[in-house]
């Protein structure tokens, strides 16, 4: 005995087609805040070093080193390095 279908059924599809919308959308609003760095936690970085580096196109950069605390105080991370363009030209030296 053959049968005839593979048990997929036309009522299958609206769970089917509400995840893969469901996916789309949070693809779509998850991306662009990934892309922006609008993503993430509200705290404080304490900046213990910067220098100033020039950039392959000219521009200076400040990288700096330090500790971020979350504003909950929930976790610290000890060690970071972030990166920062201004539109503020190099501090002489």
């Amino acid at each position: 005995m053959t049968r005839t279908n593979s048990g997929v059924r036309w009522h299958h599809a609206v769970p089917i087609a509400v995840g893969l919308a469901f996916g789309i959308w949070m693809f779509s609003a998850a991306v662009p805040r990934l892309v922006t760095q609008l993503a993430g936690v509200e705290g404080t970085f304490q900046a213990e070093r910067c220098t100033w580096e020039e950039s392959s196109d000219g521009e200076w950069e400040a990288i700096c080193r330090g500790s971020f605390t979350a504003s909950d105080g929930s976790f610290t991370i000890p060690r970071i390095e972030s990166e920062g363009r201004f539109d503020t030209p190099r501090p002489s030296r």
